[in-house]
């Protein structure tokens, strides 16, 4: 049956989403207007040295963005996504 999201908000926070993340990528995150975004880069890339990233995607919640990152890493940790 899972989880309802309202409960989930309650026990996950942003800071535990980011170091979930952290795991497995680099990541920079930055605004444009009322959208937060995010981009990953492999480990071993420094994400400030121009280098193409990974992954990018947008999000006004910032918590969605991060949930929606999240299902990413995973799946491509099953080898679904590249």
């Amino acid at each position: 049956m899972g989880c309802p999201a309202d409960q989930l908000l309650e026990t996950i926070s942003i800071g535990n989403l980011i170091d979930v993340i952290r795991k497995y990528h680099q990541m920079t995150f930055y605004t444009v207007d009322s959208m937060w975004c995010i981009q990953l880069f492999d480990h071993d890339v420094a994400a400030n040295d121009q280098i193409d990233c990974i992954y990018e995607n947008n999000r006004e919640e910032l918590i969605i963005l991060l949930y929606v990152a999240l299902e990413w890493v995973y799946d491509r940790l099953r080898g679904g996504t590249n």
